[in-house]
């Protein structure tokens, strides 16, 4: 068997996306060790592998290309210069080249719907022109959650082959303090902190959440917390910024490498995630996986990402907001055995079924 990868989502810093990918390619290596995989990519990937049955194929021809486009109009002429049996396009879009091989696509979210103010143009029009009809012509298409699902059934009429619900990797789980502290020194965080993990853009509704830390320390009911936003700069965050220039209890971390933030959950009061709008919502899993009981957004992805395990708001809810962040510091953060365990198990039984599925495919 002979699998091809769209290695667009795996380039440069991954996003919940390249995560979701990545583990999946991962997985289909370890469990299929007679298919040969190969990962095509228009830029060098920061990621080794060690899978003798995964090889990374570079267009370095077309390197200095948007990856969406090398993806959409560039990429077709590689696969069909092979034979595969299947294509995985955990990115959604396929090319606009036809090749031999059943097409698999993953549906991740529907921002253009529900979230498209927050998106940049070109992402924004790609998904107006191709994102329908990419999805209409797979062969198979996975959805990364219920919720999902059902939208793009409710939006599109297309019904989704299977759920798969994002791996989250072992390494996000209750660590002991001593060595939490180890680490956040390394880091030079030694103060309490309220935590949030999303790239810096407006669907994170991070603008929101900076307004009520502030207005939290205005009436001194923070605690000495300083607030720690861990993430790479997006887009459409000029406001955003001003308002974080504006106090020095609010620490950028940054793009943070994934061997250090099981920690920084580990080490955080508390956990907030108020999107607007989210497909999953990867990073209230790993808190739930941490130990911690999220404030997340009350929307169904999120309710299926916590497993039910959070402080459900509206973030619009000024007040609500504010509430609930001060309960999530006051009580005593505890390890949801149930949660967690439902977590860790979805996506086992689900990569399971897959894998049955695709041999039928």
């Amino acid at each position: 068997m002979k699998i091809a990868i769209d290695g667009r989502p795996l380039q440069g810093q991954l996003s919940g996306v390249g995560k979701y990918v990545l583990k999946l390619v991962l997985s289909l290596a370890e469990r299929m060790p007679d298919a040969a995989i190969v990962i095509f990519t228009n830029k060098p990937l920061d990621i080794s592998f060690t899978s003798s049955n995964i090889v990374v194929k570079q267009d370095s021809k077309f390197e200095k290309i948007k990856p969406l486009i090398w993806s959409k109009f560039f990429l077709g002429r590689l696969l069909r210069r092979e034979k595969f049996d299947y294509q995985l396009f955990g990115g959604t879009f396929t090319p606009l080249q036809k090749s031999a091989g059943k097409k698999i696509v993953v549906v991740h979210d529907l921002n253009h719907i529900y979230a498209r103010e927050t998106m940049s143009k070109l992402h924004l029009l790609t998904h107006i022109l191709f994102f329908k009809n990419d999805i209409k012509n797979a062969d198979y298409v996975i959805s990364n959650s219920h919720g999902t699902a059902k939208k793009l059934e409710k939006e599109y009429n297309i019904e989704a082959n299977y759920i798969l619900h994002p791996p989250i990797d072992a390494s996000y789980k209750v660590i002991a303090e001593a060595n939490i502290k180890a680490v956040l020194l390394n880091l030079n965080i030694k103060y309490p902190y309220v935590l949030t993990v999303a790239t810096q853009e407006p669907r994170k509704n991070l603008v929101k959440t900076v307004e009520v830390f502030l207005q939290l320390k205005k009436d001194n009911r923070i605690n000495g917390h300083k607030l720690v936003l861990a993430g790479s700069k997006g887009w459409k965050n000029t406001n955003l910024q001003r308002l974080i220039n504006q106090d020095d209890d609010i620490i950028q971390l940054g793009y943070v490498a994934e061997e250090h933030l099981p920690y920084i959950y580990n080490g955080a009061s508390c956990f907030v995630f108020p999107s607007k709008y989210e497909g999953y919502g990867m990073p209230a899993s790993e808190a739930v996986l941490c130990g911690l009981k999220p404030v997340v957004t009350d929307i169904t992805e999120l309710h299926e990402a916590v497993a039910e395990y959070a402080y459900f708001i509206d973030p619009e809810n000024k007040s609500q907001y504010i509430d609930s962040i001060i309960n999530c510091i006051a009580s005593q953060q505890h390890f949801n055995t149930s949660a967690a365990n439902k977590l860790r198990k979805s996506y086992e039984v689900e990569f399971t079924g897959f894998v049955k599925k695709l041999k039928l495919i």
